[in-house]
């Protein structure tokens, strides 16, 4: 390595991503995209859940309510702290958060 008494700082360019490190897996609990008191169904027209991962650093994913357990779909609140599994599909450039599947 260089000598930090000569100043020189090493620089490089990235010229291909041979292997892509991140599984596109997460494990977090899964939230209705808005409140639902508790008792309740998720609504007919509730097209998304929100998978919050339990890793910080993964944004939230969105889920098809169609994917989501029927369990799930019949009391939320119920299942508020059960984890799930989910792998990211893809992540639109125009997107805030990336879309999955459970």
């Amino acid at each position: 390595l260089m000598s930090k008494a000569s100043g020189i700082v090493p620089t490089g360019t990235v010229v291909a991503v041979i292997e892509q490190r991140h599984s596109r897996d997460a494990v977090g609990v899964l939230r209705p995209m808005s409140e639902i008191p508790k008792g309740s169904s998720l609504p007919r027209g509730h097209r998304f859940c929100r998978l919050q991962p339990l890793d910080s650093r993964v944004p939230w994913v969105m889920i098809p309510s169609s994917d989501c357990p029927d369990d799930f779909k019949a009391s939320p609140a119920d299942n508020a702290y059960e984890l799930f599994a989910c792998h990211i599909d893809a992540w639109d450039e125009q997107g805030r958060f990336p879309r999955g599947h459970i």
